[in-house]
C-alpha cells in the first residue's frame, strides 16, 4: 500500500511504501495525539469552567446579600450562558 506523505517544512510531496508495522505504527500515533488533543482541550475546557466559578463568587455574594445591581444579574448570566456552552463542548469530546 502506498501513502502520499506532504513535508510541512519543505512542501514537497513525498510517496512511500508503508508495510502492515508501518501502518499499524502510524495509526497508534495518530491514535495518541488524538487523545492528547482531547486532555488539552478538557484541561482548557475545565480550567475555564473553574475560573467561571471564581469570575461568579463577588455577583453571586451581592445576590444573596440582596444588594445586586443590573451588573450582577448580567455577569452571571453571561458566566453561565459560557458555562453552558463549554460543559457542551465537553460532552461532545470522545471519552478518554
Amino acid at each position: 500500500m502506498s501513502k502520499i506523505i506532504i513535508s510541512v517544512n519543505s512542501h514537497q510531496v513525498v510517496e512511500a511504501t508503508l508495510d502492515e508495522s508501518d501502518m499499524a505504527a502510524s495509526l497508534m500515533a495518530q491514535a495518541e495525539e488524538t487523545v492528547r488533543a482531547a486532555q488539552a482541550k478538557i484541561n482548557e475546557i475545565d480550567a475555564r469552567l473553574a475560573a467561571i466559578d471564581v469570575e461568579a463568587v463577588r455577583p453571586l455574594r451581592a445576590l444573596a446579600a440582596g444588594t445586586a445591581s443590573p451588573l450582577d444579574t448580567d455577569k452571571l448570566a453571561a458566566l453561565e450562558a459560557e458555562a453552558a456552552s463549554l460543559r457542551t463542548q465537553r460532552a461532545a469530546l470522545p471519552p478518554l
